[in-house]
Parts: structure tokens; sequence; C-alpha cells
């Protein structure tokens, strides 16, 4: 390092690591805070004598695990992922189907899920049980298309818990989906792919092992662009000398 400051710039990569297999690097991601805090532990010897009462006798530095601080900018699924302690759910997929005659018991001023969302307005009907009244949407019930739930309204003729059967057709839709606080911890080895912009030097930080929770909650309604905060401790692996190390390149 030639450099006599440091002003960083760069982009982490996560390895995550899987029954103790790191499962290779996925992409570069935006990050405003990657700190690495070393740690030791002072213990002193004081005095209780009665001339040299509170004086330090001998003091000695314990090393404790180094500490990470990681703020990731961008709220991507993989990012979101980690904030919620999440492991991949089964797609959110839904294919696109004609539905006749699905039974719901109705709740009045309250929707009722059905089997499918993302439905089409045209065509849905909502009768009675018999199939012999056919009930008016606006009138005696609403339907939320996007969730796919009806409400029954109080001044309509659909009784409570009355029995109901609903057509309709159900647009596809694909997505995914994250199974939230799932896991315990994240591990996963660290790469910090950087530049000293004080000399245009290349930086790279590798940290063999860490082991993170998330260090404050994801707001969904955040006035801002929400930042997924992780914090963790450090790891020396069997063949490692160093729970990290950080290269300072000349290119």
């Amino acid at each position: 390092m030639s450099a006599r400051g440091f002003l960083g710039a760069g982009n982490l990569q996560f390895s995550l690591i899987v029954n103790d297999i790191a499962q290779g690097f996925g992409d570069k991601r935006e990050t405003s805070k990657f700190e690495i805090k070393p740690n030791s532990e002072i213990k002193e010897l004081v005095s209780k004598g009665r001339d040299s009462y509170g004086q330090v006798i001998e003091t000695v530095a314990l090393q404790q695990p180094a500490e990470v601080s990681i703020s990731l900018r961008e709220a991507d699924y993989e990012n979101l992922k980690l904030s919620f302690m999440g492991t991949d759910g089964t797609g959110a997929n839904q294919a696109a189907a004609t539905v006749t005659d699905e039974a719901i018991n109705a709740k009045l001023g309250k929707y009722v899920p059905l089997a499918n969302r993302n439905l089409a307005s045209a065509g849905l009907s909502v009768t009675n049980a018999a199939e012999d009244v056919t009930y008016i949407n606006g009138t005696d019930y609403v339907v939320d298309y996007r969730l796919g739930e009806i409400k029954a309204l109080a001044e309509g003729a659909i009784a409570d818990a009355q029995a109901l059967k609903v057509n309709y057709t159900a647009q596809a839709y694909t997505g995914t989906k994250i199974l939230g606080n799932t896991q315990t911890s994240i591990r996963a080895v660290i790469r910090f792919d950087g530049v000293n912009l004080a000399d245009g030097k290349p930086v790279i930080l590798t940290a063999w092992e860490g082991v993170f929770t998330p260090d404050s909650a994801f707001d969904m309604l955040a006035d801002d662009f929400g930042e997924v905060q992780l914090k963790g401790r450090l790891k020396t692996p069997a063949g490692k000398a160093s729970p990290f190390e950080v290269e300072f390149l000349t290119l």
C-alpha cells in the first residue's frame, strides 16, 4: 500500500456456505457500508495494596473474534432473503384456469379468499349453493381481483355464513417466494472487490467465513429506499491462518 490515505469504493460478493460447502460467489452487490473490527479483551491485574490501590500491576490483551457490519443498498430478492433469514420457496406461480362452482362461505363485511388470485373481471359470477340465485357485483358483494377475494356486503342479499359458488377465470402469473425466518444464521465467504481512490490501486479483502444475522428490521413502508443491514463475526476455518486477509495490489 503506497498511498498515505484510504478512500475506498467497491462491491461485495457472497459465497453462501451450506452444509459446510461454499456454493460459489454470486453477483457483485452494491454496498454502502463494509466494516471489519478486530477485537481484543483487556485483562488487568489491579492492586489492592495499601499504597498502590487501584493501580494496574499487569495487563494482558486476549484476542477476540472480529466483527463485521454490512449495509446492502439493493433490496432485491437475494438481499431480502438475507434480511428475512429466509430460504427459497416454491415459485409464486399460477397457471391460467377457468374455475367453475368453487365453494366458499360468506362472511359479511369480510373478504374471503378464493383458491386463485389475479382474476379476470369478465365472466365472474357468484350464486347461492343451489345456483338458482345470481348475486350482483357491487350490490351484494365486491371483488378484489388481484388478491382473489370476495366480500359479501351487509346491505346486500347474501346472508352471513351462507354457502356460495363462484365462477371465474384465473390469469397466469409467475414470481419468486421467500420462506422467512427459516434460518438461525447466514454463513458465507465474503469478498470485497475494491479500489483505493487515493491511488487508484485495487484492494481485495477476503473473509473466509462470516456468521451473520440481521442488524435491524426491514421496514416495508420506509420513506426512503430500504437497505439490508447485517452484522456478524468472522471465523478462522481449518487451514487458514487468519479470519480475513487484505491484498493491496499493484497492477
